[in-house]
């Protein structure tokens, strides 16, 4: 069925959430213990990730993995509490993280490893972890410890959560592309890289997805018209909004045209790109139903044959 094709590539989504995680985390953790710069910033000339930061991404992977859907019969209690175990080491680590921020007393949690290592690092600013970072550890770690949690009303906070982490995560990506540096990290504190943005927003989805035949995922995963219309429209209109911001921003960056010009152009692009995308999604329901009532009305005449003889 198509409902049970698209819940298992919402479960491939999650398992791969979950194990990018883990293994991005384990990487970094090799680097930072075997002195290897390509694993601790994953990327040439990036700033190396902070070693706590890996360690919360390894426990929340392994979070993921041992709740995701299908993965364990509802009765496995252990892989579930070990689950939430480390789901709640993470909402800790992070809670300490922003706290010392928030107060200005240093709680030091992103130091606990390697701190020798980090103190004798030669980057232009101390290793720390990130605000924005300790942020999306919260609500990941939230969102992991509330996984299997659905209201009377079928919404699941995990998803709420999960969709907060994403876009926190998207800031990051945002900010590049748009040279944003604000987006990408709070005051004199390192900003978060690239590497731990895209291994958050992989996170993200995998969390947001675990549960593909509940809350939002019910509806986005399902084989009705809604459930196409959001699979279709969805992805195509961020990514149609984001290229279409960034030539904007290019074209006035290179004095081809002013302000009101490229706020007339944009504005007009939106509406061309967005109404074709509606039409696109539009035509493709408006075709299904017209098979689905071909279907039906040969299944019927097929009927009407039989009851003849």
């Amino acid at each position: 069925m198509e409902t049970d094709r698209i819940q298992g590539r919402a479960s491939a989504v999650a398992f791969a959430g979950s194990a990018g995680a883990v293994l991005v985390g384990a990487l970094v953790l090799l680097g930072w213990a075997a002195d290897i710069e390509m694993l601790k910033r994953i990327a040439p000339g990036l700033v190396a990730m902070n070693p706590a930061t890996a360690a919360l991404f390894v426990l929340a992977g392994i979070s993921l993995w041992l709740q995701r859907s299908g993965v364990r019969p509802k009765t496995a209690a252990t892989p579930v509490r070990i689950a939430r175990l480390f789901a709640g080491l993470v909402i800790v680590a992070a809670t300490l993280k922003l706290a010392g921020t928030l107060s200005g007393w240093s709680s030091g949690v992103d130091q606990w490893l390697f701190t020798e290592k980090l103190a004798g690092a030669l980057d232009s600013q101390p290793n720390r972890m990130a605000p924005n970072t300790a942020l999306d550890f919260l609500l990941l770690g939230l969102a992991l410890a509330t996984l299997g949690v659905t209201t009377r009303r079928g919404h699941r906070p995990a998803e709420i959560l999960a969709s907060l982490a994403f876009v926190i995560a998207l800031l990051t990506p945002v900010g590049h592309v748009y040279q944003v540096p604000q987006f990408a990290g709070w005051a004199h504190y390192i900003p978060m890289a690239l590497p731990t943005a895209a291994t958050f927003m992989l996170l993200s989805l995998g969390v947001f997805m675990a549960r593909p035949d509940a809350g939002m995922m019910a509806v986005v995963g399902s084989a009705s018209p809604g459930g196409v219309l959001a699979r279709r429209l969805y992805p195509a209109m961020i990514i149609a909004l984001l290229v279409l911001g960034w030539l904007r921003l290019e074209g006035e960056r290179r004095d081809f045209y002013g302000m009101e010009l490229g706020v007339a152009l944009y504005t007009l692009a939106n509406i061309i790109v967005l109404g074709l995308l509606v039409w696109r999604s539009a035509r493709s329901l408006h075709l299904a139903a017209v098979r689905q009532r071909a279907d039906e009305e040969r299944l019927r005449q097929s009927e009407a044959e039989r009851d003849r003889f």
